[in-house]
């Protein structure tokens, strides 16, 4: 020890030895003038006679300095002094003493919640990011380095031994490789310092910022995972797979993570540091975004988060908001009944014996307000009683469901005796039914218990109260002595512990579920907020609201909500526990075949919930791909509710995947029968007329429409593809503008917008403007921070610039795209790099190779075929093998679920260059006119260039000028030159002379 315990330093008091690194010893020490404590860094005693090394010293403690952050330990001087103890000459270093804890040892003795890790990463982030300002790299970035302070702010430590960019090693510097073989070779000291390396510190070569976000994403993937990236049993080891290996990704160490964070420190860990942050503060931007992504409006502490599924669709095409799901392995056995106008009584799935039927309340106040609580108090008690295995349970919602048509219509409440008819029907022996009033201030219920066959009361009860939630729970209670439901009385958890403490909460819940059931998300997410903003524990609101994102596209959006749901969901009870984590599978880990088993055993715990039985449906159909057995399972829930919205609307995408149109058009019209005010179920009938290019109809129903509801984004999007078909683009240039019109404040909505602008761009030749609009809409994907957006943006513009044939660039938003690549996205970027160039790709077999390797970790076997036809594509691209492509080319385009303009036109350009004219044609004649006819100005026009080189080799010169002339009406002068209309106009100029 260099200095002793109470000893003077100039008018510094030694209190005790911190601690040590590589150049300096660390005190605590007293500031006798300024009376406060003080950390004072001395040069180590072997270094005291080295004039390279003090100078080295001084000169970087006063570059650190430089650095004022708050999260960054403050230099208050620098000076020297005499030993009184040796008489040496000390130089030392005073910095800023932080009470606390260093980051390693929270995390080993603390259980910190994703949100507060992604707070302290972020600002950790921030201070190293104001260091790099200044040209200044920390080198030294680990978990010792960081002190967590009294107040739980992050602190980054020994700046005092950092190092100006201007004078950072260079390789083959002695300096440089003598402290790498002291590492090598100290036990016991420089482990750590190992483990955080870059690859090219470990190398010895020049260092930059660059270096520091390297060990920054060590730093991350220990915080989040526990675990070093780079670890083995010796320091050699750990260098190199430093050097050479490829981390695991974080998230298999720990799913519950988003793949946003994955993305981010896999960009970190990047070998080459140009394929890394190349300023500090592009990723505190990252990570400032991922944390308000989940937290904003939700809640400051958040315990887990997951990637959610977010493919922007239409809204009720509900297949495409799974992603690219796997076949499940076995269907159960369903009772089916066809719906298809029949006459003759309904069938409905009986209850099980001896069940009682839970009908509504009747408002007897005559406060309008309170008309919630007519299905609220029956949803409550429903809840309650649901706590007791032993009697059978029918929900009100489900009387409802099987009252017939006649009753149904009828206006206000139905009737009790239409009510006891329809339970009767299902099982019921008994039905509990009531009403209440007010008294004073409080509500009266009156609750009786009927026996179905004879009418006769079997039990009577009241309570009053404030609170119908307490009310509720006293009710229950009497019931369940009335009945000897002992396991009631035994638990006695209240529907407080089971839902939410508030009335007004839950009263939001069953007003938001309203909306829901209908479709109209945004409205019910007012009523959901609402709720949430009552009680913030409530666990369902949070649950909805995740769900309606996930079913609009915006999956990152819902994600903070299903994780705020599962923080709660100890106050759900069983049945919406088990739904909860079937959804989280679906919709925020991606994990399709743990969600299809939860649901096949959901559906046999509870048959009678039409919302799980129709979600099963759906999975049925995407997983097995088995239209008829989904249709069983819509069938199924028809008899739970013959007017059930979602089963509808699913029959119509089932029947139109099987081609069978008629059927679905009949199923669209019937869901704008029962629901005539439904903007949705009119959408579904327009979508299947322009599915069957019956463009006059599908127009009369989007205008229809668009009278009713002007900014429904929809119809304005399908009128504006009619207009470019119909080649009349000032018209879509119209409802282009709508969007803008519209849904300005709307960040998902612009991305829209300047998609659209870019598409029209495209087919005026204006390739450049086509290009600035689409970074348009890459500002926006970056301002929502949303990363399946963002990589859809940043690749839209790889594949702009590949068809202009600008390969350097389309290969740069290519690779840019891959950073925010997540789930079955990251299979996009190695295929494209292949089809552009053969030069990296050995790299790009390694990229394909993980992608397939975690689309089959998420996936059941069943579904596989679908990365097998992938691989044959990218084997295809590395091998030049054009047979292997059209093979799996053809794979892709033969299979309805998968079939696009754009692999068709691929596939027909592939048969075309290869002489295989016939088939050409055939390939890509459906691409400019018919069904399959696209609105794309690249797939339109290069399709047309191909169609006329088949002509014109097959001898049809006059069709091939049909085709030259189509492609010079549009790009008869672009902005930017391409290839192919070089050659079209070179054609054609032929071709007529």
């Amino acid at each position: 020890m260099t200095l002793e315990n109470g000893q003077n330093l100039a008018h510094f008091k030694i209190l005790r030895k911190l601690g040590e690194g590589g150049m300096g010893e660390v005190y605590l020490a007293e500031d006798q003038k300024l009376n406060r404590k003080v950390a004072i860094k001395i040069l180590q005693a072997e270094f005291f006679d080295n004039p390279e090394r003090k100078q080295r010293f001084i000169r970087e403690a006063k570059t650190a300095a430089k650095i004022s952050h708050p999260n960054v330990t403050a230099i208050y001087d620098l000076d020297t002094a005499v030993n009184e103890k040796t008489g040496q000459e000390i130089s030392y270093i005073v910095m800023e003493y932080i009470s606390g804890e260093s980051l390693s040892t929270v995390l080993k003795e603390k259980t910190l919640n994703l949100s507060e890790l992604l707070r302290i990463a972020g600002k950790i982030a921030a201070g190293l990011a104001a260091a790099h300002k200044l040209n200044i790299v920390h080198r030294d970035i680990k978990t010792d380095n960081i002190k967590i302070d009294d107040d739980g702010e992050p602190r980054i430590l020994d700046f005092g031994l950092a190092k100006p960019l201007d004078l950072t090693t260079e390789s083959g510097d002695p300096q440089a490789t003598d402290t790498i073989s002291k590492e090598l070779t100290q036990e016991g000291k420089i482990l750590g310092t190992v483990s955080y390396m870059s690859p090219e510190q470990a190398r010895g070569q020049a260092i930059d910022s660059r270096s520091d976000i390297f060990s920054f994403g060590i730093l991350l993937y220990r915080m989040f995972s526990g675990e070093y990236p780079f670890d083995g049993s010796d320091r050699v080891s750990i260098l190199a797979k430093t050097l050479e290996a490829r981390h695991t990704p974080v998230r298999q160490k720990n799913e519950n993570l988003p793949a946003e964070l994955e993305r981010i420190i896999d960009k970190c860990l990047q070998k080459d540091p140009n394929d890394r942050y190349q300023d500090t503060r592009d990723l505190v931007v990252d990570l400032r975004t991922l944390r308000k992504q989940f937290d904003s409006g939700v809640s400051d502490s958040i315990s887990g988060i997951s990637e959610a599924i977010s493919i922007p669709v239409k809204p009720t095409r509900l297949w495409r908001y799974l992603g690219i799901v796997a076949a499940f392995l076995m269907v159960a056995a369903v009772l089916i009944y066809m719906l298809r106008g029949q006459s003759g009584p309904k069938q409905q799935l009986q209850a099980k014996a001896n069940a009682l039927a839970i009908l509504g309340f009747e408002n007897k106040t005559g406060d309008s307000d309170l008309d919630w609580l007519q299905s609220g108090l029956p949803e409550i008690l429903m809840t309650d009683l649901a706590q007791n295995g032993s009697i059978n349970l029918i929900s009100r919602n489900r009387v409802l469901d099987c009252l017939d048509d006649n009753d149904r219509s009828q206006p206000g409440l139905p009737d009790h005796q239409a009510c006891m008819k329809a339970a009767r029907s299902i099982g019921a022996t008994r039905v509990l039914s009531g009403s209440f009033i007010r008294m004073g201030e409080q509500i009266r219920i009156d609750a009786r218990v009927e026996d179905v066959e004879s009418g006769k009361i079997l039990i009577g009860e009241k309570a009053v109260g404030d609170s119908p939630l307490i009310l509720v729970d006293s009710l229950t209670r009497k019931i369940a002595q009335a009945l000897n439901l002992k396991e009631i009385l035994a638990n006695d958890r209240g529907v407080a512990e089971l839902t939410s403490s508030s009335s007004e909460a839950y009263k939001e819940y069953i007003l938001g579920m309203d909306q829901f059931s209908n479709l109209s998300f945004d409205e019910a997410n007012k009523h959901f907020e609402k709720a949430i903003e009552i009680d913030s524990t409530f666990a369902l609101p949070y649950m909805r609201i995740g769900m309606t994102y996930a079913m609009q596209g915006r999956g990152q959006k819902g994600v903070p909500y299903f994780t705020s749901a599962r923080r709660f969901e100890h106050k759900l009870p069983v049945k919406d526990k088990s739904l909860l984590d079937i959804y989280c599978d679906i919709w925020l880990n991606a994990d399709f075949d743990k969600a299809v088993s939860k649901m096949q055993s959901f559906v046999a715990n509870y048959p009678h919930d039409k919302e799980a039985r129709a979600v099963y449906a759906l999975l049925l159909y995407s997983l097995v791909r088995d239209p008829q057995a989904s249709i069983a399972q819509l069938d199924t829930v028809i008899m739970l509710d013959p007017h059930f919205f979602l089963a509808y609307s699913w029959y119509v995408e089932v029947y139109a995947k099987m081609g069978d149109y008629d059927q679905a058009i009949e199923y669209a019209r019937k869901m704008k029968e029962y629901y005539p005010e439904s903007v949705e179920a009119s959408n579904t009938l327009a979508d299947l007329y322009f599915a069957q290019f019956r463009l006059d109809e599908a127009s009369f129903e989007y205008q229809a429409i668009l009278d009713k509801y002007p900014e429904n984004k929809t119809a304005i999007r399908a009128m504006m593809n009619i207009a470019i078909l119909g080649k009349e683009f000032g018209e879509a240039e119209k409802y282009v503008e709508m969007l803008k019109e519209y849904f300005a404040d709307d960040p998902y909505q612009m991305i829209e917008y300047y998609n659209r602008k870019a598409n029209l761009c495209t087919w005026a030749g204006r390739f450049g403007d086509g290009l600035d609009m689409i970074l348009k809409g890459c500002d926006y994907a970056m301002q929502i921070g949303d990363s399946t957006r963002i990589f859809n943006q940043k690749f839209a513009m790889s594949g702009y610039f590949e068809m202009l044939g600008q390969v350097d660039s389309a290969l740069y938003y290519g690779k840019l795209a891959s950073y925010y690549a997540s789930q079955f996205q990251t299979l996009s970027y190695p295929i494209q790099v292949v089809s552009i160039s053969r030069k990296d790709s050995a790299n790009a077999r390694s990229l394909f190779r993980d992608a397939v390797t975690n689309f089959k970790a998420r996936t059941p076997k069943e579904i596989w075929t679908l990365v097998d036809r992938l691989e044959i594509i990218f084997n295809g691209y590395i091998d030049a093998d054009t047979a292997a492509l059209i093979r799996g080319y053809h794979s892709i385009v033969d299979d309805p679920d998968y079939r696009s303009t754009g692999d068709l036109q691929i596939l027909g350009r592939l048969e075309v260059l290869t002489g295989k004219y016939r088939e050409g044609i055939e390939t890509l004649s459906p691409v400019i006119s018919g069904k399959d006819e696209t609105a794309n100005g690249f797939v339109y026009l290069m399709a047309r260039y191909y169609l006329g080189v088949a002509c014109e080799a097959l001898g049809d010169n006059k069709q091939a000028a049909e085709h030259y002339s189509e492609i010079m009406k549009y790009w008869s002068r672009p902005q930017i030159e391409m290839r192919e209309i070089n050659d079209a106009r070179k054609r054609l100029d032929r071709l007529t002379g």
